[in-house]
């Protein structure tokens, strides 16, 4: 690994600068991989949590499974990618692969942003109607759309050699392509992420209102069940806020002209901030999901404690004998 990444920055620049570049050079080739690896790690370890888990309701295990399959699928894209050509040379794998590389990324990053969306406006519909179940129209709406966009950037990317984008081994960034087509799609997704952005952050404001306004209900204080589901909603809620934040900070991903700037901007701004949105996506979603898990095992233990102590209470009172009625004379 230090032999190629020399053979590549050496012949270009004087011993110190290149000495330096070196380091560069094997930092961003052993972050991205360890990062990459951890965040599959977390998403795989998602994925089997999910299917033991009935304390989350059917949409919401849904679109978490989701979202943590997508996730796996761009960090493997970072891992075949990147890795081979940081390490080896930027021509190393041919045009086709790229192509395909850059269109798979595309297929799932942004599924994975409106499945996003599909989970707070859940959690925003659980919260005002925590009795009820979420209708199977918004189910299959939820689940239509996301894949709709999905394949239509992939065939579009794939279709034409100027509407992908590729990694830049040199530069440790990804490119679009200069064409038209390519910056169209460019655009094209970096509204729709914006736009599911804002909308995200408004389903959770009103959650939030919401939320703040249940807690001194008195329903909900005296319904052990009504008050299980509160906390549910609670932790569900910091979970899509949390994932929004790092859907923020992949924005900087399309937002960043990073033809202008150099290697270690375009590594962070570009790359490994990409990736660690992934990363944290996966964890944050593993951690939400061991906390409602543990709250609703307590709220099940002291509902089911509470119960068989009312009926060995009522089991072990006698009633009084009830007094016998006397044939009274009237006078």
């Amino acid at each position: 690994m230090i032999a190629e990444c020399g053979r590549r920055w050496l012949p270009q620049h004087s011993f110190c600068v290149a000495e330096m570049l070196l380091l560069e050079c094997i930092f961003f080739e052993t972050s991205t991989f360890q990062a990459s690896s951890l965040g599959i790690f977390a998403n795989v370890k998602l994925w089997t949590s999910l299917w033991s888990r009935s304390s989350y309701g059917r949409y919401v295990r849904y679109h978490t499974f989701c979202k943590g399959f997508t996730n796996s699928i761009v960090l493997s894209v970072f891992i075949i990618a990147e890795v081979p050509n940081m390490l080896l040379e930027s021509n190393f794998y041919p045009e086709l692969v790229f192509r395909i590389c850059g269109s798979v990324a595309g297929l799932a990053s942004l599924p994975n942003r409106f499945f996003q969306f599909f989970l707070s406006f859940g959690t925003c519909y659980i919260a005002f109607s925590p009795m009820k179940p979420i209708p199977k129209y918004i189910f299959y709406i939820s689940t239509v759309i996301p894949i709709m966009f999905g394949v239509t950037l992939f065939s579009v990317r794939i279709s034409s050699a100027e509407c992908g984008y590729r990694f830049d081994a040199i530069k440790f960034a990804w490119f679009y392509d200069p064409g038209v087509c390519a910056q169209t799609v460019q655009k094209t997704q970096s509204k729709l992420i914006q736009f599911q952005i804002i909308t995200s952050y408004c389903f959770n404001f009103i959650t939030f209102l919401k939320i703040c306004f249940d807690v001194r209900r008195k329903s909900f204080l005296e319904d052990s069940q009504l008050r299980s589901r509160l906390t549910k909603t609670k932790w569900r809620l910091a979970q899509c806020v949390a994932q929004d934040l790092f859907h923020i900070i992949d924005v900087t991903f399309y937002v960043n002209e990073s033809e202008g700037y150099g290697v270690l901007v375009n590594f962070i701004f570009n790359t490994f901030v990409w990736n660690m949105a992934h990363v944290l996506d996966g964890f944050i979603m593993l951690f939400m999901l061991q906390r409602v898990r543990f709250n609703f095992q307590t709220t099940v233990s002291v509902v089911v404690s509470s119960y068989n102590n009312n009926n060995n209470n009522n089991n072990n009172y006698k009633k009084a004998p009830t007094p016998m009625l006397r044939n009274v004379t009237r006078i």
